[in-house]
């Protein structure tokens, strides 16, 4: 059975482009990695940082995948430094799932932005780091 990638993002644009961007960097990995892209869950921001509530998401999100899955959490950074935000989600995701590999990725810049790189670009880690750039 293939490992499964389950994701937390913010908006309906988010929820449909994720596992698109996602794919599309898949292909450029020797061998494959996540073959299994699962629909994201979708939830503002806003609401994601109260507490209790990313840990109720990483928990709805880790019952979509098997024992061999990952999580990813998605959401722009709006304004707030992603090296303080990024570490503090990332410790309260790792209490709710400590068994369960979770990424959190706060875009500085829209993270949309990156979808326009990815067509841009002849790769997409081409694209991403045009966009870290920015």
């Amino acid at each position: 059975m293939a490992p499964s990638l389950a994701s937390i993002v913010e908006g309906e644009g988010d929820e449909e482009a994720l596992p698109v961007l996602v794919r599309r960097i898949l292909l450029v990995q020797d061998p494959p990695g996540f073959a299994d892209v699962r629909r994201p869950l979708r939830v503002t921001k806003a609401k994601l940082v109260l507490p209790g509530q990313l840990e109720r998401y990483v928990e709805l999100a880790a019952s979509q995948i098997a024992a061999q899955g990952a999580i990813l959490v998605v959401i722009d950074s709006d304004g707030e430094l992603p090296c303080v935000i990024g570490p503090e989600l990332l410790a309260r995701a790792k209490v709710a799932r400590s068994d369960t590999p979770i990424g959190i990725v706060l875009a500085h810049c829209e993270w949309e932005n990156w979808y326009l790189a990815i067509w841009r670009q002849p790769s997409p880690w081409q694209a991403v780091a045009s966009c870290a750039r920015t």
